[in-house]
């Protein structure tokens, strides 16, 4: 269990600094937008 916790957490971290990222070169509205939908998912 705390095994899984722990590649959750970094896959969280990961994707985290993906998004930042990519923030960078989108516009923010549409960044916003494109967070949304991933959490929706």
């Amino acid at each position: 269990h705390f095994k899984n916790a722990k590649i959750k957490k970094t896959e969280i971290l990961f994707f985290y600094k993906n998004t930042q990222k990519a923030s960078k070169f989108k516009p923010k509205n549409h960044f916003s937008t494109e967070n949304k939908n991933i959490l929706k998912s």
